[in-house]
């Protein structure tokens, strides 16, 4: 089961590995012009559904130069045939998507890759900023009734929501401390604070508020008030968080807010969140693979998943969720798993900006890709500096 395995493997090992990483480059950054476009309110690149098939071949590609080990190509081939399920009866090509791009990743030199992503999103959203002032991009602010209880005024600066402005920020942020990890300075971190202290002021975003207030917490601890019982102490928040999520996701799909005390108490908090889980994603709509099915009005990306992806794809979330737990917690990988704890409060939140028409907006994704994968690239890198490969835009 240790044997590794390329379809490829009888091209020369240094040509493949150079392809195969530029492959997985290119794939990439046609995902990040898919994202960075489709923030702009106003804006959508033409053919984007195209742009994205391209990618996936491009990562389908990628995986036929890469080596496996007989269990990987196992797992491969196993999700591979659900994620097709998936596709055939729903319509929607995503879970085999994320499939394709997961298992592309391995043995490629992937800090490279984030700093451009953070880059990228950097940049744009300065610009998408900077044209709202003139209406080019999108509105500068909207003033109506958020479900708040009250009409209010909320800064979008060109985005199509205020929450995902600060949800860009929480990205900003998270990708930040995959690059830098332990580097990253309390001056930094304190940074990002004030930075989401500021943009609050005009988001009057909650849910971006609190997840980058909680991940400077962590991020803080980890780096100055660290014990040995900082890795429990962030697992046990992990569980908690994804219990808490899969419970209110479970409560809220079954009963509603007339006739459960915890909906009366928690939906004004979350406006309306839960609600809209009960009245469109209802457990008894739930299936194993259900039909094409639009999630245009439920916010909870868990919700979401067992309503539009099926019961199977959502079981198969969780699995992912507490293997990336175990395996952070057994590989001391604590900065990623104060990611992770955030992460899927921004899915409990926002399905919009996690399960989005890019990958790259799907921070579970590149968490995934960052730690399974983070133990095999010194001895299988596709363009990583120990085989000599040059890295694009690197001199």
């Amino acid at each position: 089961m240790n044997r590794e395995i390329c379809l490829l493997g009888f091209l020369d090992k240094g040509k493949r590995e150079k392809i195969g990483y530029y492959l997985f480059f290119a794939g990439i950054m046609l995902e990040l012009l898919v994202m960075v476009t489709d923030n702009a309110a106003n804006f959508t690149i033409p053919y984007r559904g195209r742009i994205t098939h391209v990618a996936f071949m491009l990562f389908c590609t990628k995986i036929l130069c890469t080596k496996y080990k007989v269990k990987e190509w196992l797992v491969l081939v196993l999700l591979t045939y659900v994620a097709c399920v998936s596709y055939f009866t729903c319509d929607d090509e995503y879970v085999i998507r994320v499939v394709a791009i997961i298992f592309a990743a391995k043995g490629v030199e992937l800090n490279t890759i984030f700093k451009k992503i953070l880059f990228s999103v950097i940049i744009t959203t300065l610009i998408i900023s900077f044209l709202s002032l003139f209406n080019i991009s999108g509105e500068l602010f909207e003033t109506r009734h958020f479900g708040r209880g009250e009409i209010e005024t909320r800064y979008m600066f060109g985005f199509n929501h205020a929450n995902n402005v600060h949800d860009i920020l929480w990205m900003l942020f998270s990708l930040s401390i995959i690059i830098k990890k332990e580097k990253m300075s309390n001056v930094e971190v304190i940074m990002f604070v004030i930075a989401n202290l500021v943009l609050y002021y005009f988001t009057r975003s909650r849910t971006g508020f609190l997840v980058i207030i909680l991940l400077a917490f962590f991020v803080l601890f980890i780096k100055n008030i660290q014990t040995g019982a900082t890795r429990w102490l962030i697992l046990i928040a992990s569980m908690i968080t994804l219990m808490c999520s899969v419970f209110l996701t479970i409560h809220s799909s079954i009963y509603n807010i007339d006739n459960s005390l915890i909906m009366n108490k928690l939906d004004p908090l979350l406006n309306g969140r839960l609600q809209m889980a009960t009245e469109h994603a209802h457990i008894s709509d739930w299936k194993l693979f259900p039909e094409s099915r639009n999630s245009e009005y439920v916010d909870n990306g868990f919700s979401t998943v067992f309503y539009c992806y099926g019961i199977v794809i959502g079981v198969i979330l969780l699995i992912l969720l507490l293997g990336l737990m175990y395996k952070l917690f057994v590989n001391h990988y604590d900065y990623l798993a104060a990611i992770l704890i955030s992460a899927i409060m921004v899915l409990f939140m926002e399905s919009t900006f996690m399960i989005n028409t890019s990958l790259i907006c799907n921070m579970l994704i590149l968490i995934a890709i960052e730690s399974i994968w983070s133990d095999t690239r010194n001895v299988n890198n596709c363009g990583g500096k120990e085989n000599g490969i040059q890295e694009p835009g690197i001199s």
